[in-house]
Order: structure tokens, then sequence, then C-alpha cells
């Protein structure tokens, strides 16, 4: 298909839906044969979510929508993502720029395959207007129940998969197999539905200028997160957290989301275990749906996250930059009480290796397990100078 005619990209148009209107404007033999010209060729042919290349695509349509890092940000749901700290998709071993890896287009846009919702208001609005409504972004947010424009609920496209892999469709299209979005479940809960609307249209448009790069880092986000959670209780005198009240706190509050697609998965038993688990570590990967309703939880807002980041990172920062003689004088007594519990333990394997004829590791372990557990987590290096592994000898390979 060659590109003739370009159109004009709309307002918070998907990727999708652009290459839909560009397929319109041009004749090609059918929607596959359009995605190969568009995106380069590819052995998926499923039309919905065609692999995506978009250096080929800025060079078939000589740039008119930009660079490719402009096209993530504009067209798809990639800095929303990153903004949050994880895509719904897996890198793979070899980890490639997203503008070359060959993700889907539907995957980009939507940032899944399944979900697929338009504003009914919208739709007519755009017909009136170019003929032909579009793909909203902020209409295939996670979090999107209403529309932001017109308050109305959303509606969901009902339109099986097989139909979709074949041809690009609009949502005038799907109209008449589709559905509100918010189902019965979720009467009586439209506060708690809108906030997390705000929520995703908030991280979706804000500004990259207004923001510290420093206060998305995932080690003060997660420190956040923790500080927000021992402020409700949820945690013990040691440190660890009560894995069953803070479950119940959380199906408390979002168990009519559970049969919706996006969060049917993460309000499962099994993944707040695992929840709870990963809030352990800072670099414990965690889904898109866990941290923002970690986020709308605990803060209720973006812009309240991130204070509450900047506020940490300060506290971070002034924490490390403590005067020098506080500094040194905490140094001093963590080297003094290293050195104590190095001579303690070395002494203890000498005392064993002294004592005992036929010294093994094994049995110095049982004899003096604590010991032994230090200096193999401490001081490896002089643990195998003065008490080496014996090896056995490998007789099989003397016979050959």
């Amino acid at each position: 298909m060659r590109l003739n005619a370009l159109p004009i990209l709309r307002e918070d148009e998907t990727l999708y839906s652009l290459a839909a209107r560009i397929r319109l404007a041009n004749a090609a033999k059918d929607d596959r044969d359009a995605c190969r010209s568009m995106f380069g060729h590819s052995k998926n042919t499923r039309v919905s979510d065609y692999p995506v290349n978009l250096i080929h695509f800025c060079d078939m349509t000589n740039g008119c929508f930009g660079d490719p890092l402009s096209i993530l940000a504009t067209m798809t749901l990639v800095k929303f993502f990153e903004e949050i700290g994880g895509h719904p998709w897996h890198a793979g071993s070899s980890v490639r720029p997203i503008e070359i890896a060959g993700y889907g287009l539907s995957t980009l846009s939507n940032g899944n395959i399944q979900t697929w919702k338009f504003c009914k208001d919208c739709m007519t609005s755009d017909l009136s207007i170019f003929s032909i409504a579009y793909w909203r972004r902020s209409h295939q947010l996670p979090t999107s129940f209403f529309c932001q424009i017109h308050g109305t609920v959303l509606s969901r496209s009902l339109v099986h998969p097989y139909t979709r892999h074949n041809r690009f469709m609009f949502p005038d299209d799907e109209v008449a197999s589709s559905e509100q979005y918010c189902t019965a479940t979720t009467s009586g809960n439209e506060d708690i539905l809108w906030r997390l609307t705000q929520l995703g249209i908030a991280i979706l448009h804000q500004r990259q200028s207004s923001l510290s790069s420093s206060s998305t880092l995932p080690e003060i986000s997660h420190s956040a997160i923790l500080r927000a959670i021992k402020e409700r209780g949820l945690f013990t005198q040691n440190g660890s957290l009560r894995l069953k009240d803070f479950s119940t706190e959380l199906m408390n509050k979002y168990h009519f989301l559970r049969p919706h697609p996006e969060f049917s998965n993460a309000l499962s038993e099994k993944s707040i275990d695992i929840l709870g688990r990963n809030l352990r570590s800072a670099g414990k990967w965690r889904s898109v749906a866990h941290r923002l309703l970690l986020i709308d939880w605990l803060f209720g807002s973006w812009v309240s996250f991130h204070q509450q980041c900047k506020w940490q990172h300060v506290m971070d920062q002034s924490f490390h930059t403590a005067p020098a003689k506080v500094r040194s004088k905490e140094i001093f007594d963590e080297n003094s009480n290293f050195r104590s519990q190095q001579h303690l333990h070395r002494a203890a394997c000498i005392n064993f290796l002294t004592s005992n004829k036929i010294a093994k590791r094994s049995i110095f372990a049982r004899a003096a397990s604590h010991s032994f557990r230090w200096l193999l987590r401490y001081d490896k290096q002089w643990l195998d100078q003065h008490f080496p592994v014996c090896r056995r000898k490998h007789l099989q390979k003397e016979m050959f």
C-alpha cells in the first residue's frame, strides 16, 4: 500500500486509531497489507495486535507525526506505565528499544488486547464533526470508568477477538455489541471509581518537566508506600507486615472491582499474598493494577503521592548528608562491633581445628553453627584459606 494521503492527528488519539484512519484514506489489498506497509513485514498477521516498528512507520509517513519517541509519548500508554514503574508486557531475555521491539499495536495503544472502551457521547460528537469516531487514550487506561469530558460511564466492546484480528474497527462499528463498563456490583462506589479515573488521567497528562526525576525512583516510591502502610498500623514491632490485616483492608475497599478484567487477577487471594511478600523489597516486580490500587488507597491522588515521594527524597538526602562527626562515630561503632564478632568467630574456628584431628566443615557446621554461618557470610576468604573444603577425587577421570 502506498501512503498517498495522511489524516490529521486528533486530540488524545491512539496509534491503533491513527493506523485505522490511514488505512481508510489509502487503497490497499486488505488491512493486513496496510499493516505491512505501515509497520513492516511480520509473521504475525493479526491486525489488532500487529507488531509495531516505529522507525519504519516514521520513514513511511516522512516524519509527519513526529519521531518514534514523540509517537510513544503522545499516541501510546508507554509513558503512563513508565511513570507508575512497570509495563503490563514482558521485555523478554533480550531487552530491545520499544520503538523496534515489535510489541503489538493494541498492546501499545490500550495496554492489553482484551479491553476496548469508548464513550457514546464522544462517539456521537465525533460522528457529527468528523463523520467517523476514533479511539482515545484516556478511555483505555486501566483505571478509566468514566469519560472525563462528559462524565458518563464508558462502554466496553464485546466484539469477538477473531473479528478484530481480521480488520480495523472503530467505536461506531461496535456500538451494537457493547455494554456498560461499570457492572451492577460497582453501584454505590462511584466516588472510588471517579477517583481512580482522575488518578489515571493525572498520570497520563502530567508534565515531565514539572516533576523531579529522582522522586520517581523505585527505592523512593517504595519507601513512601511502606511509610504510608506503617502509619496505618499494618506492621508489627519487629517490622514485618501483618499480611492478614493488609489483605483484609485492601479487599474491603476494592472487592467490587473483581468482575472487571483489569483487576480480577490482582484482587485474587493468591495475588494479594504475593503482593504482601513483594513489599519487602523495592526491586520486586508488582503488577500495574497493584501499583494503582496502592497509590489510590494510601495517598488518594497522584499529586499527593508525588509530594510524599519528594518529601521522602529530601529526608533520605538529609540522612546521607549528616554531620561528619556523627557519621564517623556510627562507622566507628559498626567497625568495632564487626571486629569483635570477627575475632570471636575466628577463635571458635581455630579451637575446633586444634581439638579435632579429622576436621570437616560439615562437622564444624553442626558443632558451631552460628560461627560457621557468620564466617561463611562475612569472612569467607579467611574461612576458605584456613578451613578449605575437602573435595573428593574423581576416580572416573583417572580410569580413562
